[in-house]
């Protein structure tokens, strides 16, 4: 459900012209850390996507926004999140980030697969990130 809508962002980021760096954590793919941390640094704004995972975030992107708000300058950020049980990921990513100074543009999260309604969300939320 979270990589349809991050697909979903990657193409109307690409659409809007902007070069994205996309990292994976799934159960076959794992992206290297100093990748990026590289591509966060050198990026003029963020989008993070993590599942809802017990009541939390899925461990491998919580630990990546953990290192992103010790070690990343603030800049606007996305946050998208999917969940089946019950909503948290995208609210605790952004307390994270919000709290090292990052502005938040949007979080964006819902149930299970992305719906039409959500996927525009996404969108326009893609389009304020990178308005100048």
């Amino acid at each position: 459900s979270t990589e349809k809508a991050v697909k979903v962002a990657v193409e109307e980021a690409a659409r809007l012209g902007c070069a994205i760096a996309l990292h994976r954590f799934d159960q076959s793919e794992s992206a290297s850390i100093s990748e990026i941390m590289g591509d966060a640094i050198d990026s003029r704004a963020i989008i993070l996507a993590a599942p809802t995972y017990e009541a939390g975030v899925y461990p491998p992107i919580e630990y990546v926004v953990r290192l992103i708000a010790r070690k990343i300058p603030p800049k606007p950020a996305l946050i998208i999140s999917s969940y089946g049980w019950g909503s948290a990921a995208a609210r605790i990513i952004s307390e994270i980030l919000s709290s090292a100074g990052f502005r938040i543009v949007d979080a964006i999260d819902f149930r299970g697969a992305a719906g039409e309604e959500d996927l525009e969300k996404i969108r326009d939320g893609v389009r304020r990130l990178v308005e100048p």
